[in-house]
């Protein structure tokens, strides 16, 4: 698991969403608009740091070879 991302105000941030990165710097929460980590969504290294599982977008289309949810 990644460690918590600071947000704005100081505080760490930590989404149970999956983000499925498609490009360097491109990735979707799965949360869509319940994402906790929105505020940081401009700034790739801590909207990553932010997601407690990160995929990329491979791994979100082939579930049966990477397992689990996406």
């Amino acid at each position: 698991m990644n460690p918590p991302a600071p947000d704005p105000d100081g505080r760490s941030l930590l989404c149970e969403g999956t983000l499925v990165v498609s490009a360097e710097g491109v990735g979707v929460c799965d949360a869509g608009s319940a994402c906790r980590a929105l505020a940081l969504e401009r700034d790739d290294d801590a909207y990553r740091a932010a997601h407690e599982r990160v995929v990329t977008q491979a791994q979100s289309d082939n579930k049966a070879e990477y397992g689990g949810e996406a």
